[in-house]
């Protein structure tokens, strides 16, 4: 049986995250102008340029498929960002779907052959319906600023409990590559399962390959991810040393 969303539970979680951010002085905004993301996304030179998926430039996205988070500090300098959309897929598969899309799905700033590229994930190859993707995630590190402090594995759940309120998906994916996936952040961000293969990406000359793992969370969990606190889960993981914290997770208290 379908579980049902409960808006103003998400609500509650949505504001936990807020209130949590606010804490360490970062003020969070639901924005829906992909100009406006793009602009920011370009003045940094830093990192490498937008994936096309959320480029207005090169697809349609707007307030009626897509909306992005943006965090800013006490001055005013923007310090994290990402990114979702939304899109139906009934009749085919994931795998089938990043096929069709690859020119928005590819690596941006490098040369891959797009034709070459495969979706071996088993995952891949089950996932339809209504999905939505996550990415761009990106919060600013260096002295004095937000990563260490929690906030990197809490305002990920933040979009995911946006997105689910706001379209209440099927599915919902992302990509990370390899070292990304072996350091296990993906758990932190509140997603269950990963799969190595998810987009492999070879090179047009060799065989170098590039192993974009996929990241996914059914409705189901996505659902079942919205029943544990913020605040409760960012006091944890900031009260126990990561020793401890494994073993709390082994041996939980009794209840009454």
């Amino acid at each position: 049986m379908d579980s049902v969303v409960n808006h103003l539970d998400l609500a509650r979680y949505v504001s936990e995250i807020d209130a949590l951010a606010r804490q360490h002085g970062m003020s969070l905004e639901l924005c829906k102008d992909f100009r406006e993301f793009l602009d920011i996304r370009n003045a940094d030179r830093e990192r490498p340029p937008v994936s096309p998926i959320f480029d207005p430039s090169f697809t349609d996205i707007g307030p009626g498929n897509g909306f992005w988070i943006k965090g800013t500090d006490e001055d005013g300098e923007i310090v994290h960002l990402q990114a979702a959309r939304r899109n139906e897929i009934r009749g085919i598969s994931l795998a089938e779907h990043l096929h069709e899309l690859r020119q928005l799905y590819k690596l941006p700033g490098l040369n891959r052959d797009l034709e070459r590229a495969s979706y071996a994930a088993p995952a891949a190859q089950s996932i339809s319906g209504k999905i939505c993707y996550h990415g761009e995630i990106w919060l600013k590190g260096g002295p004095d600023r937000y990563r260490g402090v929690g906030l990197a594995s809490l305002l990920p759940r933040m979009l995911l409990a946006l997105a689910l309120a706001e379209w209440d998906p099927d599915y919902v994916f992302g990509f990370v590559p390899t070292p990304i996936a072996h350091k296990g952040v993906l758990t932190q961000y509140g997603y269950m399962h990963v799969q190595p293969g998810g987009i492999l990406w070879s090179g047009p000359d060799d065989d170098t390959v590039i192993n974009k793992w996929l990241a996914w969370l059914s409705r189901e969990e996505l659902i079942y991810l919205m029943r544990f606190s913020p605040e409760a889960e960012y006091s944890q993981g900031r009260s126990l040393p990561p020793g401890k914290a494994q073993a709390a997770a082994h041996h939980p208290q009794q209840q009454a």
